[in-house]
């Protein structure tokens, strides 16, 4: 069960958009889990301003081992990308080698860039 009061301040309820990825502290109780403090919140990548997305390149991308990595558009990093991203955010995108795409980047628990939402690149994007 998800109740109002497992929200706090930073993180409101109404402000939640369908589609939202949202990762919570849970407790096992007589009636079943309970969702004690909701710890981060990613709406789709619909919601998110455009001046969000950087341009990257697909660097490589191994469906069966479920991750790849992308290079940003202005060469300086990897960014990783997992495959559970990619079917959150993109659930249709087949990633090829080379690929132009549009990446919301965030530092991942290691500090690294990690992608948190892809979309294709309009077409004028893809000669970048």
């Amino acid at each position: 069960m998800l109740h109002v009061s497992a929200f706090d301040q930073t993180c409101k309820p109404q402000s939640v958009p369908k589609g939202s990825e949202i990762e919570v502290e849970v407790e096992h109780t007589r009636r079943g889990l309970l969702v004690r403090r909701v710890v981060s919140m990613r709406p789709p990548a619909s919601f998110i301003d455009d001046d969000k997305f950087v341009h990257a390149k697909v660097r490589w991308f191994n469906k069966k081992r479920g991750y790849g990595f992308l290079t940003r558009g202005d060469g300086t990093e990897d960014i990783f990308i997992h495959a559970v991203t990619l079917k959150a955010s993109a659930p249709l995108l087949e990633l090829t080698q080379h690929m132009s795409v549009l990446v919301v980047v965030e530092p991942s628990t290691d500090g690294r860039p990690k992608a948190m939402h892809v979309r294709a690149a309009p077409a004028e994007a893809a000669g970048t």
